[in-house]
């Protein structure tokens, strides 16, 4: 992804609180996930200790968890907790990677640099919903005939 340049990733409303979702973006792969405020966060999706993709963890005390390990990663990125070593003053350089993050209209929008342009202005702003497909091996007449669907304008494919 070039410098830069916002782009929405995923809807809003499939980041719930208290999990960690994984977004692609080109080739880079993101962990989205909400802190203990709600607030969103957008990271390179790996574990700076062993490079365990960060979206297969969860979400505890507001802290962000790898299943591998359990480290535990506050919204600042900085690792706070490493269960192996409790008493241990963790290093402020074990950190995750983080995206920049906004939501805007519904949706999940990333961006790799500081000077990122503004985001983009979206008619009116209304939140965007998803849409997801349906595959039914049934034809289509049978679909029609038993749901009502295929009649009064809706379309079957």
């Amino acid at each position: 992804m070039s410098g830069g340049v916002w782009t929405p990733i995923a809807l809003s409303e499939d980041v719930a609180a208290g999990t960690a979702a994984p977004a692609r973006l080109g080739g880079a792969e993101i962990v989205l996930w909400r802190d203990g405020d709600g607030l969103l966060q957008a990271w390179e999706d790996r574990c700076p200790h062993r490079g365990m993709r960060l979206s297969f963890g969860f979400v505890r005390e507001g802290r962000l968890t790898c299943l591998y390990h359990g480290w535990q990663f506050d919204a600042s990125a900085r690792c706070r907790l490493i269960p192996a070593h409790p008493e241990l003053k963790v290093p402020g350089t074990i950190r995750a990677n983080p995206w920049h993050v906004r939501e805007r209209a519904g949706l999940v929008w990333v961006a790799d640099a500081a000077d990122a342009d503004a985001l983009p202005t979206l008619p009116d702003d209304t939140p965007m919903r998803g849409l997801r497909s349906l595959a039914v091996r049934r034809p289509r007449a049978a679909v029609a005939a038993q749901t009502g669907i295929g009649a009064g304008g809706w379309i079957l494919a």
